[in-house]
Formats: structure tokens, C-alpha cells, sequence
């Protein structure tokens, strides 16, 4: 199992098995005040080998601040019931998944992760920053 794409965005749905991603590559969020809304939403296509196929999966997605204490968090399972008839022996099944964190708060400029873990073992780390509006600048989503 593997993580194929992970990456914080300001919209995305899941359709037809695929992830439409509006706006993907947040790195950095800019807010007028604080605490403030995170406002994005993270999308995932997680790669699963046909031996992974069949049994249940648990997801946990964490924001953690500045100073390693957890601000937010996501628990959640998932299982493809079986291997697809059409699946060649040496392909991956994508596991497309989308993660709001619109209302999850963050309560002052710093830098964030998003830490990713299937099953009790880390995948991935997503770094971002929150900073306030630069001047002249107005604010936006992300």
C-alpha cells in the first residue's frame, strides 16, 4: 500500500473512482485573524496491491502545530470487498478519497503538517504554513 497523490487543496470531489481537484498544491494559507478556518480540503489516491484487497483499512489523518500538539483529526476506515475481475496481476487499485478541513481551526500564524497514516504506519507528511494577509493583498480561501 502506498500513497499515490496527497495533496491539500480548496475543493475536491470524488466521481466515477477519479479525484477532481480544484486548486491542489496548497502550501500556504493566509488568514486575517486568528483562530481561523483552515478552509481546504485533502485529497488522497491511495494505492492498494491486490494482496490489500479484501480486508479492512484504517485511516488517520492528523493536524499538528508548531509545537507538536494535535489540532485537528480524522479517523475513518475503508475496504474493497474484493479483487476486480478486470485487475492484471501486477496493477495497484487507486482508492481515490477527499478529506474536508474546512471548520478545523488553527489558532495562529505558524507552520502545520498533516500527518497520513493507513493501518498504524506513517505514509505521508503534508507541510503547510498559515501566515496573516500580506498588505495589499486580499484575503483568500487558501
Amino acid at each position: 500500500m502506498r500513497i499515490g497523490t496527497a495533496l491539500l487543496c480548496d475543493a475536491a470531489i470524488v466521481r466515477d473512482n477519479l479525484l477532481f481537484v480544484l486548486g491542489g498544491g496548497v502550501t500556504r494559507l493566509y488568514r486575517t485573524e486568528f483562530p481561523a478556518d483552515m478552509n481546504v480540503s485533502l485529497a488522497l489516491s491511495i494505492q492498494l496491491h491486490r494482496m490489500e484487497i479484501g480486508r479492512p483499512h484504517e485511516l488517520a489523518v492528523d493536524v499538528i502545530g508548531e509545537d507538536g500538539a494535535k489540532i485537528a483529526e480524522v479517523r475513518g476506515g475503508f475496504q474493497i470487498p474484493e479483487v476486480p475481475a478486470d485487475m492484471d496481476v501486477h496493477e495497484e487499485l487507486a482508492v481515490p478519497v477527499v478529506l474536508p478541513f474546512a471548520m478545523a481551526g488553527v489558532p495562529a500564524a505558524g507552520n502545520y503538517s498533516i500527518e497520513i497514516s493507513i493501518d498504524g504506519t506513517h505514509h505521508r507528511t503534508l507541510p503547510f504554513r498559515v501566515t496573516s494577509t500580506p498588505p495589499g493583498r486580499a484575503p483568500a480561501g487558501s
